[in-house]
């Protein structure tokens, strides 16, 4: 392969579209990173430690587990650290797994393409209402599962859970 003055070379990831707007420009880090920084700053949390939050939605009404079949579940995982962010969704046997680092990538498998309209972390709602419509689900906010470090980081995710 050829490399290009001034043009990176391909590591073979596929790739989203580029943003038009960064939003996170002002913060430090990796896109993953800024995105990251900048929702934990919104939720009001500080943090001074190595921290993570992972939400699991399930479909189910009774509360989301931590053990999950791929193959007959459907699921909705939002997982984000100091470092990236990602979702996992799940149903009928196929699933994608998006992770944001320095750029949004496929991690593992992208059954239903959401790479290409996987949107900021601010606006994921907006992924969970779309998924909800196109396969007539309803994820369980009230029973979502938060797992977090965060000193009150429970409440405040669930909070936010509920208005997505």
């Amino acid at each position: 392969m050829r490399k290009v003055a001034g043009q990176k070379p391909s590591n073979g990831r596929k790739r989203a579209a580029r943003r038009t707007q960064d939003p996170y420009r002002n913060a430090p880090g990796t896109d993953g990173a800024r995105a990251s920084a900048v929702w934990l700053e919104t939720l009001g949390l500080v943090v001074d430690k190595p921290w993570y939050v992972e939400v699991a939605l399930d479909v189910l009404d009774r509360p989301a587990t931590a053990t999950y079949s791929g193959d007959s579940d459907t699921r909705f995982h939002l997982n984000i650290y100091p470092e990236e962010w990602g979702i996992f969704f799940c149903h009928g046997s196929r699933a994608s797994w998006i992770r944001v680092t320095d750029q949004p990538f496929v991690h593992g498998r992208d059954d239903y393409q959401l790479l290409i309209e996987l949107p900021e972390l601010p606006t994921i709602g907006t992924l969970v209402r779309t998924l909800e419509g196109r396969y007539a689900i309803q994820f369980k906010r009230d029973h979502g599962l938060i797992r977090t470090n965060i000193s009150s980081g429970k409440q405040v995710v669930r909070k936010w859970l509920s208005g997505l």
